[in-house]
């Protein structure tokens, strides 16, 4: 079994900010946390308790779903590549949709923070909760490699030169995690 990171959409639960309501799933990574999750939570971020896991202290993140989504447009609006054209469209559209849209995006990480022995699961949830923070620079240097100013000119014209694809661009895309949308996730929240 593979150790993943799980992102839901969720609405506020009734007079709590920790319980959730009407909650789907949204995507799952294996063994990484992609660049789009923490985009996405980067609205209003802050820790809380799990959503699948049965844990005391909050070991989840949760972000302001409309304000994750219009950070994610701008960011896929400033990829020149013609390669994220179609990826672009679909995760819009099924982020958009009104049968995925809700308050909060709520991501899990417990399968990847079980894999650090070295700092526990809340610390390490907090230090991602920072990290989502300052996003912006992670975001800046993905533009950078995705738009292939990352490259050096020297490497940029042998690729046109030679008429090879850029395969920084499309390992950078994969990385991102924008074909990764799905309802069904290994795990279904039981609240």
């Amino acid at each position: 079994m593979a150790n993943r990171s799980y992102l839901y959409a969720a609405n506020r639960g009734p007079g709590s900010d920790s319980g959730f309501d009407k909650v789907i799933g949204i995507s799952e990574s294996s063994y990484e946390i992609p660049l789009v999750y923490k985009i996405l939570l980067s609205g209003r971020p802050r820790a809380c308790r799990s959503l699948i896991w049965d844990h005391p202290e909050p070991i989840s993140i949760a972000g302001d779903y409309k304000d994750g989504l219009e950070r994610l447009s701008g960011f896929l609006a400033d990829i020149r590549s013609p390669d994220i054209d179609v990826l672009r469209t679909q995760s819009m559209d099924f982020l958009s949709s009104t049968m995925t849209r809700r308050d909060l995006f709520v991501l899990e990480c417990g399968e990847i923070f079980e894999m650090d022995d070295d700092q526990s699961i809340e610390a390490q949830n907090l230090a991602l909760v920072e990290e989502i923070m300052q996003v912006e620079l992670q975001m800046a240097e993905a533009l950078k490699e995705l738009n292939g100013t990352a490259r050096s000119t020297f490497a940029r014209i042998k690729a046109f030169l030679v008429g090879k694809p850029e395969e920084g661009s499309a390992q950078a895309i994969e990385r991102l995690g924008l074909d990764r949308w799905s309802r069904d996730l290994y795990f279904s929240p039981s609240g």
